[in-house]
Parts: structure tokens; sequence; C-alpha cells
């Protein structure tokens, strides 16, 4: 949720919000599904939708399906610091993302890992 200025300088705000494709559309079903079939399954999208339209005063709602997300190769490794602590005795783990060419491009110190 970020805040925004409307037409006419009204201040309102945006929410962005991400969820599942349909599941007809993930296992590549064909439009001759049967209205019992589709009404058995609701979609993710349409519950998503359901909550929006409930829940705030918006009218209307903009949809983008198919967004493409470009990533970076990741990879965890453990290194040893000139230092020893009683828990890990030193060693941290770390992400190192890069490029599908091997060019390494950030070293992270991983938290949860």
């Amino acid at each position: 949720v970020y805040p925004i200025v409307m037409k006419k300088g009204r201040p309102a705000h945006s929410l962005n919000c991400i969820c599942r494709a349909d599941a007809s559309m993930d296992r590549g079903c064909s439009p001759a599904t049967s209205d019992r079939e589709q009404s058995a399954e609701i979609s993710a999208e349409s519950k998503l939708l359901g909550v929006l339209f409930r829940h705030t005063t918006t009218l209307g709602m903009r949809i983008h399906r198919n967004i493409l997300r470009a990533a970076l190769k990741r990879r965890f490794m453990e290194v040893q610091l000139p230092f020893r602590d009683d828990i890990r005795e030193g060693k941290v783990d770390v992400k190192i993302s890069s490029f599908k060419n091997g060019e390494v491009v950030s070293v992270k110190a991983e938290f949860d890992q």
C-alpha cells in the first residue's frame, strides 16, 4: 500500500496484490470445461477479488496476468570467519548471486540459513 494522488488532486492509496493464476490456466484446460467443474473450483484470483471488493471502497481493479520475472542464480556457502563463537564456531552462511555465465553479482550474509 502506498499513497497516490488521483485526478482532481484527491488523495488515495494504491494496493498491489499477487496471487497464483487460476488452476485451469496452470493445467492448460480448454474452455470446454463444464460449468459444474468450473464452479466447484473457485480460483485464488476470484477469492482475492471478493475480499478486496468486500473490504475496500473500490469499484474496480486492474488485473495484470503473466508478469515476467528476471532472477539471478543463487547458491549458499558456509564461510569461516577469523573469530570463533560458541554457537557456530565462527561460521556464517552466505548467499552468492550470479549471472548465468558465473559472474558474481553479490555475496550477502544469510540470517535464516
